[in-house]
């Protein structure tokens, strides 16, 4: 089973999964940008100040 991890940490898997599990728990939660990534969304709260 450590094998398996192992591949998929170098692979980035484990991230892509934790990436799009967020996205699904705020889709579900009923958040207003549910559609974008955490990192646009960085990006969009830096250019509004």
């Amino acid at each position: 089973m450590n094998w398996y991890f192992q591949r998929w940490e170098e692979a980035g898997v484990t991230e892509m999964l934790l990436t799009e599990l967020r996205i699904s728990a705020r889709r579900q939660a009923g958040s207003r940008r549910t559609a974008q990534r955490p990192t646009e969304m960085i990006t969009i709260a830096s250019t509004r100040r």
